[in-house]
């Protein structure tokens, strides 16, 4: 009985310290796996949507459903069409400068500032 009453002597070697840098999650690799898996998805979707189009587009495409070709017919674009397709361009266009700016936006508000860049930023002081 005396036995189990005793108690070994632990003594403190190092005090224990908070670490310097977090060891999880580390935002720098999550935040590249997330926007590569989203562009990897982005672009699956696109192929899948492109596999199952079934639309006639040029003369091949023609051939492909129909088996004897007997006249191709070119292809006249109004100025209504011409006038969307540039509107799409431009769309497309803003919604890519859009995405890449909100996502560049997010991963700055998020995302800690490196110690180099504090560093910068603690040494300017305003006028």
């Amino acid at each position: 009985m005396e036995r189990s009453q005793r108690s070994e002597r632990l003594e403190i070697v190092e005090q224990p310290g908070m670490p310097a840098t977090p060891v999880r999650p580390n935002r720098p690799r999550l935040f590249a796996m997330v926007l590569g898996l989203a562009v990897a998805a982005g672009c699956a979707f696109v192929l899948l949507l492109e596999l199952r189009d079934d639309t006639i587009r040029r003369a091949s495409d023609i051939a492909r459903h129909v088996i004897p070709q007997l006249v191709a017919i070119p292809y006249i674009e109004t100025r209504a069409e011409a006038r969307l397709r540039r509107r799409k361009r431009v769309l497309a266009i803003a919604a890519v400068l859009f995405s890449v700016t909100a996502v560049t936006t997010a991963a700055a508000l998020i995302l800690p500032l490196p110690k180099s860049l504090m560093n910068v930023f603690a040494t300017v002081r305003p006028a």
